[in-house]
């Protein structure tokens, strides 16, 4: 039998009927997380972990995890979306102090590359492509293209390469994980103010077959392809991973039969006694100093109200155990109570 899956969309709509009842009830809590996806839960584990312990997690499904949610039927669970963790670059320090935590990372060995449990790994063959009328390995066309297309394809990789390892003045990579450590020269944010596929023109990249695979990995990853997306996520999609933390792993990924839900239910841990189902945020009110949360217990049918003081946490760097407002779009916002 099929279904359909996904959020509460009977829960969810109800933001367009604003049809909530007065707050009748108030949340005290010194830290408010909006939201039970994975950076909902990566923010209760940095709470957590820097004795913060005054949180609390509201989340609109009866279940946490977000995008990495799970299902499971009488042979096995599966993912119901995200479903793999690539192995991240080696400037990566938080993450892969957090694979040490979920003991996929066991060390060095002798030579200093890591020892990585590959019971939790796939070592995936080459993607094939259906490509006029015949199969071939990897999903870049090989077979039946012109010379041209194939010097296209070459010149476009080595720019990739090049992009992957260039660095500003300061030593930041122009492209990096997380984004919030790219560069921001001024070269690098002109990229952000041009769509891909007029970056792809003025650098005289025209074969269709290229064009088509660009597209498809634009769409894969962003939902949108190379005529939406700007030529710094083009360009990032390609030179954002490293691969510069194990030489002997490359291409593989941690990844389990119920996908990345496996990740959510470590961070799960940190938010026992501190987390709210069934309760959707619908209203924000920010000023100067303060924030008023509104949110609507869909199991009590009731409006709770939060006020709380206003500051952004930036969760990279957290060994520090200092919170420094940023600017950037992509950081945590949270919600200091009290």
């Amino acid at each position: 039998m099929l279904k359909i899956t996904g959020t509460n969309h009977i829960l969810g709509h109800k933001l367009w009927a604003k049809d909530f009842p007065q707050p009748t009830e108030e949340i005290r809590t010194k830290y408010l997380v909006v939201g039970g996806g994975i950076s909902g839960l990566s923010a209760c584990r940095f709470f957590s972990q820097n004795q913060k312990n005054n949180y609390l997690l509201l989340e609109m499904e009866n279940h946490l995890g977000g995008n990495s949610s799970n299902g499971q039927n009488k042979f096995s669970k599966f993912p119901l979306g995200a479903h793999y963790l690539p192995l991240p670059n080696k400037e990566n320090t938080e993450i892969i102090e957090f694979l040490k935590e979920c003991k996929m990372y066991q060390g060095d060995d002798e030579n200093g590359d890591p020892i990585l449990d590959e019971y939790q790994m796939t070592f995936p063959q080459q993607e094939r492509l259906f490509f006029k009328n015949s199969w071939q390995n990897d999903i870049v066309p090989q077979n039946g293209i012109s010379k041209e297309t194939k010097v296209e394809f070459d010149r476009f990789f080595k720019m990739m390469d090049h992009f992957q390892h260039k660095k500003d003045a300061e030593g930041k990579y122009w492209f990096a994980i997380p984004v919030h450590d790219s560069s921001r020269e001024e070269e690098v944010l002109q990229l952000e103010k041009i769509i891909f596929k007029n970056w792809l023109k003025q650098e005289n990249f025209t074969s269709e077959e290229l064009l088509w695979l660009l597209d498809y990995s634009c769409r894969d990853d962003y939902g949108l392809g190379i005529d939406y997306v700007s030529a710094w996520a083009g360009i990032h999609y390609f030179a954002g991973r490293k691969n510069n933390w194990s030489k002997k792993y490359k291409d593989q990924v941690f990844t389990w039969p119920e996908g990345n839900a496996r990740l959510a239910k470590h961070f799960s841990k940190y938010t026992e006694g501190k987390s709210s189902s069934n309760n959707l945020v619908f209203e924000v009110k920010i000023n100067d100093k303060n924030v008023e949360v509104l949110s609507f217990d869909n199991i009590q049918k009731k409006t709770k109200r939060s006020l709380l003081k206003k500051f952004c946490l930036r969760l990279r760097n957290s060994s520090t155990k200092e919170f420094s407002t940023i600017k950037e779009l992509n950081i945590l916002t949270m919600f200091r109570g009290f």
